[in-house]
C-alpha cells in the first residue's frame, strides 16, 4: 500500500519509517486515509480469497508455504488448528510437500 517502507518488514525490528528520496503526493478528494485504507483491506480480501484457490508450483513451494506457516502460527499459535490449516494448504502445492 505504501511503497517506501520496507518490503520484509515481519516485525517493528525491521521496519522503515522513512525514504532517502522523499516525495510528497497530494490527492484532492474527500476521503480520509481511514477510509483509503479500508477499502484497499477489503479490495486485499478479495485477492487473497483469490489466491487462496491458486496452486502453488514447485519451486516456489517452500517460501510461500514457509510464509504461510509463520502466518499462521502468528494469528492462531502453535496448535492443532494451526497444523490442520497449514497441512489444507499443502494440498495446493503441485506436487505436493512431503509430510516431514
Amino acid at each position: 500500500m505504501f511503497p517506501f517502507f520496507d518490503d520484509n518488514a515481519k516485525d517493528a525490528a525491521r521496519f522503515m519509517a522513512g525514504t532517502e528520496n522523499p516525495e510528497v503526493m497530494i490527492i484532492e478528494g474527500s476521503k480520509t486515509l481511514d477510509e483509503f485504507i479500508d477499502e484497499i483491506k477489503s479490495e486485499k480480501a478479495f485477492a487473497e480469497l483469490d489466491d487462496k484457490t491458486k496452486t502453488i508450483p514447485e519451486g516456489s513451494r517452500n517460501a510461500t508455504m514457509h510464509r504461510i506457516a509463520l502466518r499462521l502460527l502468528v494469528r492462531y499459535g502453535n496448535c492443532d488448528d494451526a497444523k490442520r490449516r497449514f497441512i489444507k494448504e499443502n494440498e495446493r502445492c503441485i506436487p505436493p510437500l512431503e509430510t516431514e
